[in-house]
């Protein structure tokens, strides 16, 4: 599969007298999921990347402002492509942050292949797939809707301030008639690592 993601240059290149580095994978990232899905809540200010204290990637909501936000990724994220994957992933969930008890399937599915978009769109020799059950499932689950983003942007749209995990099996149905009820009613439950 080709990525939607124009392709990025390697970190520590130069563009424009500028250095790569994570925090501009980010704004890249941001840029792109933008494109696909619509526009981030503006309420939100999103202050960059940086290796967090556990073993999982997530959004980190700061106590300096309650609309500060920030990626974290793993503290054992050990190459470039492994941060383009955790940073692609967590920038969904930058597009209408979420607190506990976070997001549901559809926006987890979502994220799990934007981000293995993203790393194509830096490596296009990366097959990397994830390895929980939990996110291979709900990527499974997304596969009719990244067919054709169009109506779930649109939605977000004409929903300012709603994310993923607000929409309905209803209105996933009538966005996509052909996606089976059962699978619009799993992609709405909430989302259980």
């Amino acid at each position: 599969m080709t990525s939607q993601t124009p392709p990025v240059p390697p970190t520590g290149t130069f563009i424009g007298g500028q250095s790569v580095d994570l925090s501009w994978r980010l704004g890249q990232a941001l840029a792109s999921a933008e494109r696909l899905f619509g526009s981030r809540d503006p309420f939100w200010t999103v202050l960059g990347v940086e290796i967090g204290d556990d073993n999982f990637p997530h959004t980190f909501f700061l106590n300096t402002a309650p609309n500060h936000i920030r990626v974290h990724l793993a503290n054992n994220v050990g190459t470039e492509i492994q941060a383009c994957y955790q940073i692609g992933h967590e920038v969904v969930h930058l597009l209408n942050p979420l607190r506990p008890p976070g997001a549901h399937v559809l926006e987890e599915g979502l994220a799990t292949w934007f981000s293995m978009d993203f790393s194509r769109g830096i490596n296009a020799q990366y097959s990397g797939l994830p390895t929980l059950p939990s996110y291979q499932h709900a990527l499974a689950l997304v596969a009719p809707v990244v067919q054709n983003l169009g109506p779930l942007k649109a939605w977000r749209e004409s929903n300012p301030g709603q994310g993923f995990s607000n929409i309905s099996a209803n209105e996933l149905c009538t966005l996509y008639p052909d996606l089976a009820p059962e699978v619009a009613a799993a992609l709405t439950e909430p989302f259980n690592r």
